[in-house]
């Protein structure tokens, strides 16, 4: 059975592996105590591993876990990259709105450290699911823009949540296309998953620090920001992100050059 799966082409594989994903989302909205990102972790690695033979290529293999230092100074570089990025697009989004902020002073340290932990989890199982079997095999079979066309479709469609506007839903995709084009790009240029992690893990959790998007603040956020909702548009919200994002492609484009990894065996 495993050797019949193994021979079945890249684009069979990897449609089956969402098909399975999607049911398997359909089951946690059923279950709700399913409805965790483990829950779908495991879901995706016994998918790789249908199509894998092996718990070691469906994990190990695809590039979970740090195997060597650099493996680490990667997911370093990509955590504070992620930040800065989070940083630069906050900070555009306040000139364009005229907002003040400063930093809380009251700051819940407990619940930072707990942000910190949920996103690094968060980043960890959708780069895994993502950016591991599929992409990878996509990557061995078709050229790079259609293994990165192939995982940005389903990883938008993830972010899409029920009642959004077509809007809205346009928005979804078009602002998480752009982030796994640059994840999936980080993956290319280093052949593991730790700087998409790294990236990932940093935008999320500088987001979660900062109200990037409305004014406000929460017990885990460390600036205050003081303005009108309604400033948060299409062009003071979205825009800095794609422009920041886009530098960030760009740069990884040509300064990612001396990055990969030799990689001498395949997942499938």
């Amino acid at each position: 059975m495993i050797s019949a799966l193994k021979t079945l082409p890249a684009w069979i594989k990897v449609s089956v592996y969402f098909i399975i994903l999607w049911l398997g989302t359909l089951l946690a909205g059923t279950v709700t105590v399913l409805n965790d990102f483990s829950f779908f972790l495991a879901i995706a690695v016994l998918a790789a591993m249908a199509f894998t033979g092996s718990l070691r290529k469906a994990t190990i293999g695809c590039g979970f876990f740090p195997q060597r230092r650099q493996h680490l100074i990667q997911f370093a570089a990509g955590l504070a990259c992620g930040i800065c990025m989070l940083l630069v697009t906050a900070f555009i989004t306040f000139l364009l709105t005229g907002d003040s902020w400063q930093f809380n002073r009251h700051p819940s340290l407990p619940l930072i450290l707990l942000t910190f932990i949920f996103c690094l989890w968060s980043a960890f199982v959708q780069e895994a699911v993502f950016r591991g079997f599929p992409f990878q095999v996509m990557l061995q079979r078709y050229a790079p823009w259609i293994a990165q066309l192939a995982i940005a479709i389903p990883f938008g469609l993830m972010h899409v949540k029920q009642g959004m506007s077509g809007g809205e839903i346009f928005i979804t995709m078009l602002c998480t296309g752009m982030g796994s084009l640059l994840f999936g790009l980080a993956y290319i240029r280093t052949r593991n998953l730790m700087l998409p992690i790294g990236l990932h893990c940093g935008w999320n959790y500088a987001q979660a620090l900062i109200p990037r998007t409305q004014p406000g603040t929460t017990p885990d956020s460390l600036v205050i920001v003081s303005g009108h909702v309604a400033d948060y548009n299409f062009l003071n919200v979205i825009a800095p992100y794609l422009l920041v994002v886009s530098l960030a492609i760009v740069l990884l484009l040509f300064m990612g050059r001396n990055l990969r990894q030799p990689q001498s065996s395949t997942i499938a």
